[in-house]
């Protein structure tokens, strides 16, 4: 369970295709890292049916129930464009959750 009222969350999201069941297309991670803390902790493991924009969609929104009274400050993720763009779209929507959000995309992900 994430602690309510915390400030300066911050979140990595990446799929992984070759470790999943094979009735999903992927196997979505989500983890967390305090502003004040070293480590980052597993926050949500999703498997989705398909990597569109609209189940993107509906897993982020999901998400942000997680995040109630949480302030997210910024989220590094893969060069996926559609996880990326839902991301953006879905957690911007909610200003009460997101203060000065910032997206990066991973240099890792990149030089692949």
């Amino acid at each position: 369970m994430i602690a309510r009222r915390q400030n300066g969350l911050h979140l990595s999201v990446d799929g992984t295709f070759a470790a999943c069941c094979p009735l999903w297309e992927q196997q979505y991670g989500v983890l967390v890292k305090h502003k004040d803390c070293l480590v980052m902790s597993p926050c949500a493991l999703i498997l989705m049916p398909s990597r569109k924009k609209s189940v993107y969609d509906l897993v982020f929104n999901d998400l942000l129930q997680l995040f109630t009274s949480i302030k997210i400050t910024s989220c590094i993720a893969d060069f996926e464009e559609r996880a990326a763009r839902s991301f953006r779209e879905v957690f911007n929507s909610r200003q009460d959750l997101v203060a000065e959000f910032k997206m990066s995309l991973s240099f890792f992900h990149f030089n692949k």
